[in-house]
């Protein structure tokens, strides 16, 4: 889901001026530093899900793998919710978020989770050998 997006981008349109602040400053070509960007009543703003949920900076160095473990961990090398912007499932972009956040994304996710256990019904699960069973 993170890696292959339904969406790759989505686009939006304010209802009234407004203020979009950056989570890190970005430098204009004629020097200023910028940490927010106005944007007029009706600007369409396009968001790439795909690349924000591929971010080294957010990820880690191996944002284009699947490792699911990275959900697991703690400490340093979780996935720092700080990092993330604001959202409703897994620190992904996928559903987005706010008030416009998918009305479906609730289902979207116990159709997941159902159809994981569909499949994992179907394998034989056995202690590796050797190995001790906590």
């Amino acid at each position: 889901m993170r890696l292959n997006p339904v969406l790759g981008q989505i686009a939006r349109s304010n209802r009234a001026d407004d203020i979009l602040p950056l989570t890190e400053p970005i430098i204009t070509q004629d020097g200023r530093t910028l940490t927010e960007i106005a944007v007029s009543k009706g600007t369409w703003v396009v968001v790439d899900i795909a690349s924000s949920n591929r971010r080294k900076d957010v990820w880690g160095e191996d944002a284009d793998v699947f490792n699911p473990d990275r959900w697991l961990k703690t400490g340093e090398e979780s996935v720092p919710k700080t990092k993330t912007p604001g959202n409703v499932y897994g620190n992904l972009m996928n559903f987005m978020a706010g008030n416009r956040t998918c009305p479906g994304w609730r289902i979207a996710v116990l159709e997941l989770h159902a159809f994981i256990c569909d499949i994992v019904q179907g394998f034989r699960i056995l202690p590796i050998p050797g190995s001790t069973v906590v």
